[in-house]
C-alpha cells in the first residue's frame, strides 16, 4: 500500500508539473512565467531521480538492444530493399536520375 500511495503521489507531481509547463508555454504573465520557469525543470529531475531503480548494466544493455536496435535494423534493410528493389528503377526509367542520384540530362556535364 505505502508503495501504490507512493507512486500516485508522485504521478499526481508530475501532471501538476505537465500543467505548469503548459501554463508557462502559454501564459502572458512575464512575472508567472519566470516563476514558473525557476522551478519546474528541477521538479522533472527530482521525480526522475525518485522513480530511478538501478540495474544491471548487461540487462539494460540487452533490453536497449532489443527495444532499439532490432527494430532500427529491420526498417533499416526494409527502406534499403524498397529502394534498391523499386525507387532506383523508377528514376532511373524516366530518366531524371541515374543510380548515384545525378542527373542524367545534366548540361554542365561533358559527355
Amino acid at each position: 500500500m505505502a508503495q501504490s500511495s507512493r507512486l500516485t503521489a508522485l504521478n499526481s507531481l508530475r501532471g501538476f508539473g505537465i500543467l505548469l509547463v503548459v501554463l508557462g508555454h502559454t501564459s502572458q504573465f512575464a512575472g508567472l512565467v519566470h516563476w514558473i520557469f525557476s522551478f519546474h525543470m528541477p521538479l522533472f529531475f527530482i521525480i526522475s531521480g525518485m522513480l530511478f531503480h538501478e540495474r544491471q548494466f548487461l540487462d539494460s544493455f540487452k533490453k536497449k538492444i532489443a527495444r532499439l536496435l532490432i527494430p532500427y535494423l529491420f526498417f533499416g534493410i526494409a527502406t534499403f530493399v524498397y529502394w534498391a528493389l523499386i525507387e532506383r528503377r523508377l528514376r532511373r526509367s524516366n530518366g531524371s536520375m541515374n543510380a548515384f542520384g545525378e542527373s542524367s540530362s545534366c548540361p554542365c556535364r561533358n559527355q
